[in-house]
């Protein structure tokens, strides 16, 4: 009985619904991405060509989607990335791979409390109001946050997790119809044969746009913590993609219809895109303060927290 009692204490609750299986990934990959790398491509990409690399790099998503649905349903434990390929190759390639994922959240991680420091930095400025602060101070907050809320224990990580997801979707939405009248159908036409993309351009583009997709398999590194995995896994898996694809095409068509043509190319060197955007085309006040918030407090933190 005492083994049982103590097998039953250490092994991992399955709390995690589809939904969360699906905010987790969602809310990971949507950051960094689309609102800096993804941006910024849009950047050596006037007119447009962004939206096709955003939809080739949905298509070069599914496959592997599929796949991680496939075996997170035949082997719905913790680890993921590391199960899967111990029991197809060996221990020793596990190990390099779960390296390298690991490396890449730290990373990620990192990168997403600067963007965050730029954004956040970025409503004061629409409030009119001087305010600087160390990035470091603000990612040590952050870090320090989000490894309360997780040692809380993946239930309540989770709940946090849906907060911040559908506060970013609920944000991002009134943002958008309230600037879609602003939106000019001529930044999609390219004025002459020398303002297309060049072919390697383009590759280069796609190769970092699907970067905004990547990350869509985290639900399966806690598959451990997910209910009725062989149902909801793979049906998370299913829908994620094409969640993605929605967000990273819609943000990308609105950063293409509001930012004039002639203004696009400076996208690719700026630190926020989309507030630095907006300001370049003149939008200033209350639509960079409303993006910003939900860049900030939604995207960024939802991609934190996993």
């Amino acid at each position: 009985m005492s083994e049982k009692n103590h097998v039953s204490q250490t092994s991992l609750t399955r709390s995690m619904g589809m939904v969360e299986a699906t905010t987790v990934s969602i809310g990971l990959v949507v950051g960094v991405g689309i609102f800096t790398v993804g941006s910024q491509c849009a950047g050596t990409m006037p007119g447009g060509a962004i939206i096709i690399a955003t939809t080739i790099a949905l298509i070069l998503s599914i496959y592997p989607c599929l796949m991680y649905a496939e075996m997170g349903a035949a082997l719905p434990f913790a680890g993921g990335t590391y199960n899967f390929a111990r029991r197809a190759v060996n221990k020793p390639v596990a190990s390099i791979a779960a390296w390298q994922y690991l490396i890449s959240f730290v990373s990620c991680a990192a990168g997403e409390s600067l963007a965050f420091a730029n954004y956040f930095s970025w409503i004061f400025k629409a409030l009119g109001v001087n305010f600087t602060v160390d990035p470091r101070i603000l990612a040590f907050l952050l870090m320090f946050f989000f490894s309360f809320i997780n040692y809380r224990g993946i239930e309540i990580s989770s709940r946090v997790q849906n907060g911040f997801v559908f506060f970013f979707w609920g944000a991002t939405l009134v943002w958008m119809i309230y600037m879609f009248k602003n939106g000019d159908a001529a930044n999609f036409i390219f004025p002459n044969a020398d303002t297309i993309p060049e072919v390697k351009t383009f590759m280069t583009a796609v190769i970092l746009v699907w970067w905004c997709f990547s990350g869509f398999e985290t639900s399966l590194g806690m598959a451990g913590e997910v209910k009725y995995p062989k149902i909801n896994i793979p049906r998370s898996m299913v829908i994620i993609p094409f969640l993605l694809f929605a967000i990273n095409g819609l943000f990308q068509w609105f950063l293409t219809a509001l930012v004039p043509f002639a203004s696009q190319p400076q996208l690719a060197t700026m630190d926020a895109p989309f507030a630095e955007g907006l300001s370049v085309a003149g939008y200033v006040g209350f639509p960079i303060l409303l993006l910003c918030i939900a860049i900030a407090f939604g995207g960024d933190m939802s991609t934190m927290n996993p």
